[in-house]
């Protein structure tokens, strides 16, 4: 990822997740939906935007000396090798938060649907609105669990033979009511993990989709401890 594309996806995470506002589920509105239904969006995937700061943090001297250690250790062949996520985080973080509903506030899910929106980044008051009008358009009155990502980003620290790869995740959740597209839950969540690049590069597919779902999981729970 360029410099420029850095700068602007940190711009588009801050906007998006760090001043986005936290809403708690209120006891009466979780027994108002727990009558009605409740259907999860199904956003679009948002892959994995990969970090190589290759010691730009200690200048040139860094640059020379991350980049041979890199090198010698087998460092870069490893995390060339690593296949990108074919699991979506924020699916994992979907599946938990509706599981958890269900289980605990007897919300009565129906189906998916796909997000009514033209691109991913959108603020949760254009989102709201879009749901309000899809809505409106298929005749349904119930509520609708949003659940996206902000930003999902993964980079390689350390050096040589002590070097891993960190993934950071944020996720968002709305709890929306379709009549009047008002904001019932909110909460946005961060996650960062480490992974050891060998083991990423042998186990291949099957780790990295696992290690993707644990970040969702992550997530659900903090949105859980947050707002429900």
């Amino acid at each position: 990822m360029t410099p420029n594309k850095l700068i602007v996806a940190a711009l588009v995470a801050l906007t998006l997740g760090g001043c986005a506002k936290t809403v708690k589920l209120s006891d009466i509105d979780a027994k108002t939906i727990s009558k009605s239904s409740v259907k999860p969006v199904k956003n679009r995937h948002v892959r994995e935007g990969h970090i190589n700061t290759h010691g730009i943090q200690h200048g040139l001297l860094g640059i020379v000396v991350t980049t041979a250690m890199n090198a010698a250790s087998g460092a870069y062949g490893e995390i060339a090798s690593i296949p990108a996520a074919k699991h979506d985080p924020q699916t994992a973080m979907r599946d938990r938060l509706t599981k958890y509903l269900q289980n605990t506030h007897k919300f009565r899910f129906k189906g998916t649907i796909k997000g009514p929106y033209s691109k991913p980044t959108i603020s949760e008051e254009k989102r709201a609105k879009a749901l309000t009008k899809l809505a409106r358009e298929t005749g349904y009155s119930g509520y609708y669990l949003d659940v996206s990502t902000v930003a999902y980003q993964s980079e390689m620290q350390g050096a040589g033979w002590f070097a891993n790869l960190a993934y950071r995740y944020r996720g968002r959740a709305l709890l929306v009511s379709a009549k009047d597209g008002k904001i019932l839950a909110a909460s946005t969540c961060n996650v960062t993990d480490h992974a050891d690049l060998t083991d990423l590069a042998e186990k291949g597919q099957k780790r990295v989709d696992r290690f993707a779902r644990n970040l969702g999981y992550s997530c659900a729970e903090q949105v859980i401890q947050k707002i429900f």
